[in-house]
């Protein structure tokens, strides 16, 4: 019983500890992350690359964002911006070379992957590896529901108040309020 106590309370000490290390660890390596911010895990966030950019890019945490395990972030030199209240569940991946912006209260569910550029297409004497990255911002409105599985292409305007269905596939920019599923996605129907 009593090292039963014992053992949880060393077990609470060192899950707080190392928490406080991953948040320091992020802020060391350049992040900007509120407080009051929840990580689940330590998420994998790079700012730039070793292979194609130098450029280092900016990650931003803001208040009570909800971070689940195995989140993934790829700057690479570009900006990336968390809002207030959201929610990115488990698993999710992000990769910022355009930029990606995300409203307050949004909810990302598991799986979903955002990307923000985009590869030229060459004619066939060039390599398509040596042609550069378009640049495709991404930007998500406040109080969005991002369904499990999603993928997001550049370019790519969600309004807010949207809600996208599971396993969707964003190829265009969607109006505020609307439900929209499929493949690529296609609003349904408005809130």
């Amino acid at each position: 019983m009593v090292f039963d106590r014992l053992y949880n309370r060393l077990q609470r000490y060192y899950y707080y500890y190392l928490k406080k290390y991953y948040r320091y660890s992020l802020i060391k390596n350049g992040i900007l992350i509120d407080r009051t911010v929840t990580l689940v895990d330590r998420p994998h966030i790079t700012l730039t690359s070793e292979f194609w950019y130098s450029e280092k890019g900016e990650f931003i945490f803001n208040k009570d964002v909800k971070v689940g395990r195995n989140f993934n972030c790829e700057c690479y030199g570009g900006k990336v911006i968390i809002g207030e209240g959201t929610t990115i569940g488990q698993n999710s991946t992000f990769y910022g070379h355009g930029g990606i912006e995300i409203g307050k209260n949004t909810l990302i569910a598991m799986n979903c992957i955002i990307v923000s550029s985009n590869h030229q297409i060459p004619s066939r004497n060039e390599s398509i590896k040596n042609m550069k990255d378009t640049l495709l911002p991404v930007k998500i409105g406040s109080d969005v529901w991002i369904g499990a599985r999603v993928t997001i292409l550049g370019g790519v305007i969600i309004g807010d108040g949207c809600v996208v269905g599971a396993g969707s596939l964003v190829t265009k920019d969607l109006p505020p309020y609307s439900v929209s599923i499929g493949t690529p996605a296609k609003v349904i129907r408005f809130r």
